[in-house]
């Protein structure tokens, strides 16, 4: 049987990472000491970001507007002639039940009756407007900060300015939802002209390989460690002649950390999505053992707070797939589109911020 390069690669790489991880076992972390190199005192220690793709609706979930309600069904003239998707209609107040919760008063309609009971743990930020209404660039606005493709992502800067906590696992981990990726597909996740290695790893847990290329494939026999130590010989002296004809391509040797990551992943990584670790009560809280998307959406959630508690930078995870549907791009019936996709995550961002508070 042929071995490809990208097995070869991966399954070399394993016996490397363990040899260096038992030669420090017992070497204690400094490097989140030194602040990834910041001249002031990070504030920030870890981000965990649920991204909602193609955009909630924010005057049926958070966004009360009285005004909106008294001009129910009246034709308001908002100087607009058509949109993208038709002419404007008459004023609509929404088809949910508002009611007042927390200390704070926050008003929050009945499509989130588990987030409402967090009102006095969020801040809520109405003043965002977008520079575009088409789903693409509006996606590479808030993940990056710019309408257009090839600038680094948040949580690559994350990385980049910080540093890591762990050399275990990545800095800035993806976690999409299971449906799908979303609009701009890895588009969202790059490191844009930051160093390559501070692109996003993307770990689909609903897969049946969450993590693609970590282990050789089933089968394989021709993979033992003299095979592994030959090969490694041989890929060196490859990437050397390679890293020599281009001075200055930070590719390689991203390409070469990612895949010595990879390794290191194989002994770290399965204790980060053994769940069977949490308790009755942590699955029931997150609601994992819902079907479908649903539940896929729930165990994100609580793999998020696990791998922030391990030491991963930066985590995005991700509610709704690309396309015409299956997103918060509600469209064709807000009466019907909107309340199945606020349930796949009202009550999992609720368990993860109760979650989050407890463990500090």
């Amino acid at each position: 049987m042929s071995l490809n390069r990208r097995c070869f690669l991966g399954t070399a790489f394993g016996g490397l990472a363990l040899s260096h991880l038992l030669a420090h076992a017992d070497t204690p972390r400094t490097d989140a000491k030194l602040n990834g190199g910041l001249h002031h005192k990070a504030k920030a220690r870890r981000v965990v970001q649920v991204f909602l793709n193609g955009g909630m609706s924010q005057m049926d979930t958070f966004d009360y507007k009285p005004e909106l309600i008294k001009q129910h069904g009246k034709v308001v003239d908002i100087g607009l002639k058509a949109t993208a998707t038709g002419t404007p209609g008459p004023a609509m107040k929404s088809p949910f039940k508002w009611n007042q919760y927390g200390e704070c008063g926050r008003w929050v309609t009945d499509v989130f009756p588990h987030m409402a009971q967090h009102v006095d743990d969020m801040a809520f930020l109405m003043a965002l407007a977008s520079k575009s209404s088409v789903h693409g660039p509006a996606a590479y606005l808030r993940t990056t900060g710019f309408l257009t493709p090839g600038f680094p992502a948040a949580g690559a800067w994350v990385g980049y300015g910080l540093g890591r906590l762990t050399d275990d696992l990545p800095t800035f981990v993806v976690l999409p939802d299971p449906r799908g990726l979303p609009y701009n597909g890895n588009g969202n996740f790059s490191a844009g002209f930051l160093p390559a290695q501070h692109t996003a790893t993307v770990i689909n847990p609903s897969a049946p390989s969450p993590i693609p290329d970590l282990l050789p494939p089933k089968g394989v026999k021709s993979v033992t460690p003299a095979s592994s130590t030959d090969g490694l010989e041989l890929l060196k002296g490859m990437n050397e002649k390679y890293a020599a004809d281009r001075p200055g391509d930070s590719r390689l040797s991203a390409r070469v950390e990612s895949y010595e990551l990879a390794a290191k992943m194989q002994l770290a990584a399965p204790e980060v999505f053994d769940l069977t670790k949490e308790s009755k009560e942590t699955h029931a809280a997150y609601g994992t053992d819902r079907k479908g998307a649903d539940g896929g959406f729930a165990k994100n959630c609580l793999l998020a707070r696990r791998m922030l508690a391990k030491g991963v930078r930066f985590v995005q995870v991700w509610s709704g797939a690309g396309g015409p549907k299956d997103n918060w791009d509600n469209h064709g019936s807000i009466p019907k589109e909107l309340p199945p996709i606020a349930k796949q995550v009202d009550q999992p961002v609720a368990a993860l911020l109760a979650d989050l508070k407890r463990t500090g």
